[in-house]
């Protein structure tokens, strides 16, 4: 679908916008310092790169391809309503006198009448037959832009989680489901996502204005699709982005945070170490430039009995600094 919406509309067809340009311009950042990390030999700190300049190119995709589900409804919408109106025009030209020669037959002119049946029925008929045909013609646009037309508010909260949960340091889907929710009228979810956008730190510091997605054309948003495809598939391309199992949260973040929530589900939880290391996971995938982070994740693992998992934690973390004391107890432990 993308190959396709692609021919369809080169990337290079119209202008960026000065936003999209800025906010393409930090992902190219994030990519390039993710492939000096990749270089050194760090693939964990390279994927932190990696899946944030990924993911934030992608809530933006996704938050193009919803606009323009709602551009094309708009539309369809639009088409439905002239057709309505032209009916009634139609049925308001209907006579509506009688024929006083046949009243004694009848009681009313039955020719005015079946004439005045004949034109509804004719109008009706091109009504459905219009809408149908500008139905199909503006689902085939939207088509192009590879979306489905039976999206809804549940399915976006589903994808807006998927996306969260490849960068959970990324504040781009919240920002994005912020928009969209703004845009499709849920106003209080849109605050609330926005709101957790601009706690994050890693939020672009500039001013993020993108209400000119309100207000372009199908065409143009097609575009940008097109553009911001490019892109995803330029950063793609080789890489695979591994997705927490953490519950989705606006403090995700911070791995403080999830080490606190961690800890507490050990003491609290009656299968503490089972949901627990969700956290201690995340908090590697959060922050993994803190080796003390990998310690809490491979003690966790050794908890739970996952032997291998608890080996990869101690094995990178001992990357990080080849002299933790820790990590170093814990080799010894595994080979036991």
């Amino acid at each position: 679908m993308a190959a396709a919406l692609l021919a369809v509309c080169s990337p290079a067809a119209r202008a960026q916008y000065p936003i999209e340009k800025e906010l393409l311009a930090e992902t190219d950042r994030l990519y390039a310092e993710g492939n000096a990390w990749y270089e050194a030999g760090y693939k964990l700190q390279a994927d932190w790169y990696y899946a944030q300049a990924v993911v934030a190119v992608q809530s933006f995709k996704f938050a193009v391809s919803n606009i323009a589900i709602k551009v094309v409804r708009a539309q369809e919408d639009s088409v439905e309503a002239a057709n309505r109106a032209a009916l009634k025009a139609e049925i308001a030209k209907a006579p509506d006198t009688v024929d006083d020669s046949m009243n004694d037959i009848f009681g009313f002119n039955i020719n005015s009448v079946l004439s005045t049946l004949n034109s509804i029925a004719k109008a009706a008929d091109k009504m459905a037959d219009d809408i149908d045909k500008a139905a199909d013609a503006i689902t085939a646009k939207g088509e192009k832009l590879g979306i489905s037309m039976d999206d809804d508010k549940e399915s976006r909260a589903e994808m807006w989680n998927i996306l969260a949960n490849q960068s959970i340091v990324s504040p781009y889907p919240y920002f994005f489901e912020g928009l969209v929710e703004n845009a499709y009228g849920y106003r209080d979810d849109a605050v609330k996502a926005l709101s957790c956008a601009f706690s994050n730190p890693y939020l672009l510091h500039t001013d993020l204005d993108f209400r000119f997605l309100n207000g372009i054309s199908l065409e143009d948003l097609r575009a940008l699709y097109a553009r911001l495809d490019a892109r995803y598939s330029e950063y793609m391309q080789g890489l695979s982005l591994s997705t927490s199992t953490c519950i989705r949260d606006w403090r995700n973040f911070n791995d403080d945070w999830l080490i606190y929530a961690g800890t507490k589900l050990l003491t609290e939880s009656k299968n503490g170490i089972v949901e627990a290391v969700p956290y201690f996971d995340a908090a590697v995938s959060a922050n993994p430039f803190n080796v003390e982070n990998f310690v809490v994740a491979a003690a966790a693992h050794i908890a739970s009995g996952d032997y291998s998992r608890a080996a990869e934690m101690v094995n990178e973390g001992l990357l990080l600094d080849p002299s933790n004391s820790d990590l170093k107890q814990m080799v010894s432990d595994l080979k036991k």
